[in-house]
């Protein structure tokens, strides 16, 4: 079913009384369904540039003398789906805002890799286009944010590290506990074996070099002690 409106007196813009009444004449507008006018009438106020922070007087200034005006029949039709823009330009302006400041933080970061001083940053600040496009509270606080991941992936890096490095250790352990069995089932390793002679006999032992160059966990001579109790009972 098609509505046709091709002329409209316009009295509904603000507190107009029967002598402001101006009439505007309006092309026809054919709509199929209350869907597509208000569409329709979104589009219109698209078209128009009409913003989030527009009142209901000064869109409809500028949208008056569009036959898309007509595309809804009454004034209640067309305030509400207004505010229903008001409410989608909103959300989609702050949703552009996100977007913009998430990218020049982002290029702030990028621009921080190269200089993580921040008195060498600060110097870079009035020539960078991206600097102009955050607060200048925002250029320290992404500074610091920016130096904390630092700090945070060198400590994640430093664990990961003493990680390998202990389990480099405990590996040392293993293969020098492996040398001693492989000496026991040879005969150069038995119970009355003392420490400071088997020490002589295997100083050039890769096992044994190995094992020696731990900085922590247990010694030679302490994993030989655990050894030869164990190898006693």
């Amino acid at each position: 079913m098609q509505n046709v409106k091709k002329d409209a007196t316009i009295t509904e813009i603000g507190g107009a009384t029967p002598s402001d009444e101006k009439t505007v004449k309006l092309g026809p507008f054919v709509n199929e369904s209350k869907a597509e006018a208000k569409s329709a009438f979104k589009t219109l106020l698209e078209s128009a540039n009409i913003g989030s922070d527009c009142t209901w007087d000064q869109a409809m200034r500028a949208v008056v003398n569009d036959q898309r005006y007509g595309a809804l029949k009454s004034l209640c039709e067309r305030k509400q789906t207004f505010n229903e823009y008001l409410s989608q330009k909103k959300k989609l302006e702050a949703e552009e805002r996100r977007v913009k400041q998430k990218k020049a933080r982002e290029d702030f970061r990028i621009m921080l890799e190269a200089s993580s001083q921040w008195q060498k940053v600060q110097d870079r600040l009035e020539t960078e286009e991206i600097c102009s496009r955050l607060e200048k509270l925002d250029h320290l606080e992404i500074f610091k944010e920016y130096i904390r991941d630092l700090e945070s992936e060198e400590k994640e890096q430093r664990k990961l590290q003493m990680e390998e490095f202990r389990k480099a250790e405990r590996k040392n352990c293993d293969e020098f506990r492996k040398l001693m069995e492989e000496h026991v089932s040879a005969g150069i390793l038995n119970a009355k074996t003392n420490w400071r002679d088997y020490c002589i006999k295997i100083k050039d032992f890769a096992a044994y070099l190995a094992v020696s160059s731990n900085t922590s966990g247990s010694t030679a001579k302490d994993l030989f002690i655990d050894f030869m109790d164990d190898l006693e009972k």
